[in-house]
């Protein structure tokens, strides 16, 4: 099917619009020439009127031709544009159809292959800590491409077999680490699915983790009770108030009794 134009062809089509353009500027600036310093009396002020009259009406009388000459260049490609935008229309039609019905196969595509993916993660992810720690949605987070036409089945599988040999040798390592500094790995291995599963981002947490519990000691062996002993005082307090005071001592579990 080819798009064919009969008329006008394409060497009737005018390249330009033809007019006296160089003889009417010239006398236009020929009889401007002495507004250009003008200067307004009382003596002037009607000739003035007279002539801003007179220049509104020449120009209005341009402006007019040229919209007579717009409208009727206007006319047969008016016509033409209406007529290529029905076409356009008809052609429109089936290619909404098309676009809607291949986007619910790829979609429907997409689902089959995702389904494919979550049942060969969970064959594989056969070890209990890894099962427990990580699932199929928090690995495809970010790796939507995978379901791609582009990205073959098998090339998506291998991926998935890459995640989960490296999740089980990340948290060897970092149980050893944890194990080593003698820190918490749950937090550790927290912080490493926090961090989208980066092992060197864990590893470096790890030595967050180390010094936030050498302060916890420091500050535990500093507040530690030292020997018990005997201090006798006495005060003087309402009955009240001594009820509060013998809350205290019960709640701190602090032995008490009266100075003899």
């Amino acid at each position: 099917m080819e798009f064919k134009i009969f008329n006008p062809s394409e060497n009737d089509i005018a390249q330009k619009i033809e007019f006296n353009f160089d003889e009417m500027k010239f006398e236009i600036e020929q009889s401007i020439e002495k507004y250009k310093n003008l200067v307004i009396t009382e003596d002037t002020i009607k000739e003035g009127k007279a002539d801003r009259a007179k220049l509104n009406k020449f120009k209005e009388a341009i402006e007019e031709k040229r919209k007579e000459i717009k409208r009727k260049w206007l006319e047969p490609y008016n016509d033409f544009e209406a007529k290529v935008k029905e076409l356009v229309a008809l052609i429109d039609e089936p290619l909404l159809q098309i676009d809607t019905v291949l986007k619910d196969f790829e979609e429907q595509r997409k689902c089959e292959k995702l389904k494919e993916l979550h049942a060969y993660f969970d064959i594989l992810n056969g070890d209990r800590e890894v099962r427990e720690f990580v699932n199929f949605d928090e690995f495809m987070l970010g790796r939507e491409r995978l379901l791609n036409v582009s990205v073959s089945l098998k090339n998506a599988q291998k991926e998935v077999e890459l995640f989960l040999s490296s999740v089980l040798e990340h948290l060897c390592i970092l149980k050893a680490q944890a194990g080593s500094l003698g820190i918490d790995y749950s937090a550790l291995k927290l912080e490493y699915k926090k961090s989208g599963f980066d092992l060197q981002k864990a590893i470096e947490y790890s030595a967050t983790l180390k010094t936030e519990k050498e302060k916890q000691e420091v500050s535990t062996n500093d507040f530690q009770d030292s020997p018990k002993k005997i201090i006798r005082f006495w005060v003087e307090v309402s009955a009240s108030e001594a009820k509060s005071i013998q809350k205290f001592f019960k709640e701190n579990n602090i032995k008490y009794g009266a100075v003899q």
